[in-house]
């Protein structure tokens, strides 16, 4: 750990205020700098890496166990949804028709 000076004015003579930086002056000067050094390095990247194939991969990826049952659940859902929307057309008629024989 750092132990603090007593200072005194006499240790500041002859300095003027640009001696001093600011911690923002310094973070700024930090954050250009690091900046930089990315990007170079991004350039750098960019140049080595031959284009990928990913959704040729993609395409081709075996199909997981867990893939599978989400697959499996999805079509038992569509079965489930379509039976529900032929039992709901089968009521709406049987409601058309009682509704006619009423009147």
């Amino acid at each position: 750990m750092f132990r603090k000076k007593n200072l005194n004015e006499s240790d500041f003579e002859g300095l003027t205020p640009s001696d001093f930086i600011t911690s923002t002056q310094h973070q700024n000067n930090n954050s250009t700098n690091s900046k930089e050094t990315l990007n170079r390095s991004i350039t750098k990247t960019k140049s080595n890496v031959t284009p990928s194939k990913s959704n040729e991969c993609e395409k081709t990826k075996p199909i997981t166990r867990s893939r599978r049952r989400q697959n499996l659940l999805n079509e038992n859902e569509k079965e489930k949804t379509s039976q529900l929307i032929e039992e709901n057309e089968r009521n709406l008629e049987e409601l058309e028709q009682l509704s006619e024989s009423e009147f």
